[in-house]
């Protein structure tokens, strides 16, 4: 099964460090000018909010009743989504009932799969504009479920994943970058990726007793438990932007035993599903006249291909699916389709991704002394994803042990503007959160429990012939986290993301050279996003 993961680096700390750090916490806690001696109006905001962002982040699970738009990067339009008693598990897995431009229909999601079954009106509304819209064969996704990939719908398992979303709505580094002071002394202390205790005011506004607001993002609470009610917004991932407007109710492991439940009783029929935004290459039919022309027929051949677009090629490597295909093909005899003359032929075909087949059809009835066949083609057609009923099973069994492993969200330093951009890129968290596992303090957690480590720009010019230099102090300070950082991750996946490809390789021959395993540890490079 193939899966995504997203986020960042690691903290250590030892007895004495702790003990320092706290000292470096109360030097910093900036305080009224005015000589009293109480904490700020925003500091006492901030703490408030850090209790309900942790509380939510370390749910399990939530439920959610609400809207919530996306818009794309260059995208015209608008999807919006409403949603209600939407139960969304830590892993991105949901299941509930939503209305998409006034078409309702009941929402799936394990993991990475997202599904949908409501009227063939949904997926109409979803292609409208597209020149493709004509040939997608929309009728079989009537009332049944289809797969959403490439649909452009929200993933709204991944929007309102409550570790994700907890990041969100604490991110005061989005709004205005922290003044900083003393640098950490561990675990990042001379690396691009140093935190910095901050010594200006948190960018959070107390509105009354029950709510906080982060540039946009206004978040209510219970004052008493600071448990998060409601959650209204606007924030900006890589390429789009999304507005959320819901209620929210924190749910416990034992609330997502049906969710899951519910996802095996519904595996068998999603092992084959219709999934109509999966794009194709261009020309995936082609109609050519395949002999000579006698005066009983004139044959041609069709050959269609299950190639895939160029831009979908590499992430759906390794994807399972066919696309149907059903074909009609008129003959036009000497510029004229009048009568008889030539026929209709009619073919289903059934093609694998990235595979091709052909069938012949045959123009008929030629009158004597005929000089030209020609043929008009009508497409209807539709990919499928397939996937086997073990690997959805296994797939989900994952998923469940995934979403009660304990998520503890922690404050730390903020790290400087470009680094702290980069976090927030990787992990959805700004640089003064973290996830504490074991002795660590990683940079955030992933839906599949994956703990993040974000290495910003800055990091290259220590690399030689391929390796970090092993005269530069980074480099040993590097080997030594790597090495705590596998002792405190249990048996989670850790997830390396950086900035520099040339560190990615760096990175990845320091873990052959510790005798890390790939399944252990993977590493990525992801370009900054510096729009």
């Amino acid at each position: 099964m193939k899966r995504q993961s997203n986020t960042v680096p690691v903290l250590v700390f030892g007895t004495g460090v702790v003990a320092l750090i706290v000292a470096l916490i109360l030097a910093f806690v900036p305080f009224s000018t005015s000589g009293a001696a109480e904490p700020t109006a925003a500091f006492t905001a901030q703490k408030n909010l850090d209790e309900v962002a942790f509380q939510l982040g370390s749910a399990p699970g939530a439920r959610y009743s609400g809207t919530l738009s996306m818009t794309s990067d260059g995208s015209a339009g608008t999807k919006t989504v409403e949603f209600t008693d939407l139960t969304v598990a830590s892993t991105k897995n949901a299941e509930g009932s939503i209305t998409f431009d006034s078409t309702g229909a009941q929402y799936r999601q394990i993991g990475n799969y997202r599904y949908v079954n409501g009227p063939s009106k949904l997926w109409r509304d979803l292609f409208a504009g597209a020149s493709i819209a004509s040939q997608i064969d929309f009728a079989a996704t009537d009332n049944k479920w289809t797969n959403l990939r490439y649909s452009g719908l929200p993933d709204l398992g991944y929007l309102l994943s409550p570790a994700l979303l907890a990041g969100r709505i604490g991110n005061t580094e989005r709004v205005k970058e922290p003044e900083l002071g003393l640098e950490l002394p561990a675990p990042n202390k001379g690396l691009p990726d140093a935190r910095f205790w901050p010594t200006s005011d948190p960018q959070v506004t107390a509105i009354g007793a029950d709510k906080v607001q982060v540039g946009t993002m206004e978040t209510t609470f219970d004052p008493s438990s600071k448990r998060v009610t409601h959650i209204k917004g606007e924030f900006a991932r890589e390429g789009y932007r999304v507005t959320v407007d819901t209620a929210v109710d924190l749910l416990a492991p034992e609330d997502l035993t049906k969710l899951f439940a519910n996802e095996r009783s519904l595996v068998p029929e999603l092992t084959n599903v219709p999934a109509p935004a999966v794009p194709l290459a261009g020309n995936a039919i082609n109609t050519r006249a395949s002999g000579n022309c006698t005066t009983a027929a004139c044959e041609f051949t069709i050959a269609a291909s299950g190639a895939l677009a160029p831009e979908v090629v590499t992430e759906m490597r390794g994807a399972t699916g066919h696309v149907n295909f059903g074909i009609t093909v008129q003959f036009e005899v000497d510029g004229s389709r009048a009568g008889e003359r030539g026929g209709t032929c009619t073919r289903v075909l059934t093609v694998p991704f990235g595979g091709r087949t052909q069938t012949t059809c045959s123009a008929t009835n030629l009158p004597p002394g005929s000089r030209s066949v020609k043929t008009a083609t009508n497409i209807q057609l539709l990919p499928f994803i397939e996937v086997t009923a073990t690997d959805l099973t296994d797939y989900i069994d994952s998923q469940e042990k995934s979403s009660k492993q304990p998520v503890e969200m922690v404050r730390t330093g903020s790290k400087k503007a470009e680094a702290a951009r980069y976090n927030d890129q990787v992990a959805g968290f700004p640089s003064s959160y973290g996830i504490k596992q074991g002795d660590y303090v990683f940079d955030g957690v992933g839906p599949e429990g994956n703990l993040f480590v974000a290495f910003g720009p800055g990091y290259a010019q220590h690399i030689t012939t391929g390796r970090l230099d092993p005269s530069w102090s980074g480099t040993s300070m590097l080997t030594d986290q790597l090495k705590q950082q596998i002792a405190a991750s249990g048996d989670r996946e850790i997830t390396y993301v950086t900035a520099e490809e040339e560190l990615a390789t760096a990175l990845r021959l320091l873990a052959i050279g510790e005798g890390i395993s790939s399944d252990k540890l993977k590493v990525f490079a992801t370009a900054p996003d510096n729009s």
